[in-house]
């Protein structure tokens, strides 16, 4: 058996997986080789034998209880998956929340920059005698200012 080179392909021919040249070939070896035919004659007593057990049937509880586990272990294995996708979300949610509170505050220190708001410079351009003004908000609140006074009067 083991010593005849084409007994590894016996298998394969009994399945019908060869292709067209090499089971012509064996069969032409089937015929000169008594080991090999021996063997394959072994395949086809185990394959008849095997086709004539009665197949199991399972009765309708059975069916019932197996269907069931099979929903159940489907269900288990969603819901893992859920569980997993829930946590990576809130781990982003959670990562990007303290990111953005970061950010925010970091722009906020940045914008505290002591700046004094243009009508403080009213004052000043007003205290000052020459009449320049720092800015033009200024100028025209001091504009705007001195003709409130004047129609007032």
């Amino acid at each position: 058996m083991a010593s005849c080179p084409l007994n590894n392909h016996l298998q394969a021919y009994f399945d019908g997986e060869l292709d067209e040249s090499r089971r012509s070939e064996l069969e032409l070896h089937l015929r000169e080789c008594p080991s090999c035919t021996e063997e394959l004659a072994r395949f086809q007593a185990m394959s008849r034998m095997i086709a004539s057990v009665p197949s199991p049937r399972l009765s309708q509880i059975g069916l019932y209880r197996l269907h069931n586990q099979i929903d159940q272990a489907m269900e288990e294995g969603v819901l893992r998956i859920v569980r997993v996708l829930s946590a990576i979300a809130a781990c982003v949610l959670v990562a990007g929340s303290a990111w953005l509170v970061k950010v925010r505050d970091d722009r906020a220190v940045e914008s505290i920059a002591p700046v004094a708001p243009p009508w403080a410079d009213v004052v000043e351009a007003s205290d000052s005698p020459s009449g320049a003004y720092s800015t033009p908000a200024a100028a025209w609140y001091l504009a705007d200012d001195s003709a409130r006074s004047e129609d007032s009067q």
